[in-house]
């Protein structure tokens, strides 16, 4: 089963005052990232994306990523399109990375 975390906005931990200063990001359900994103398979790739799905940043390693306003998903490697990137034309579906459908008003 893959990992997907969703929803990360910023929040300040309870313990702030004990812990580094850095900006701290929680899931929907109320996940750290900086101990969640531990959960996440070595080699697997992770797509950050919005809330219409598309796909704003990817890599395989989760510490270099970002998800302030996104949501983290892993992928299998052998499922990641060779071209993808983060230029708006490819979202994740809620289970796999497939190119962007574009709506009328796009």
């Amino acid at each position: 089963m893959m990992l997907i975390l969703k929803n990360f906005t910023q929040y300040i931990p309870e313990y702030a005052d004990l812990m580094i200063p850095a900006l701290y990001f929680q899931s929907e359900k109320g996940e750290d990232w900086y101990f969640h994103r531990t959960r996440f398979s070595d080699d697997t790739l992770k797509v950050c994306y919005d809330s219409e799905g598309i796909i704003r940043s990817f890599g395989f390693d989760a510490s270099r990523l970002y998800p302030g306003g996104y949501s983290v998903a892993e992928v299998e490697k052998n499922a990641v399109p060779e071209d993808i990137s983060i230029d708006g034309s490819w979202m994740f579906d809620g289970s796999a990375i497939v190119p962007r459908t574009y709506t009328q008003a796009e």
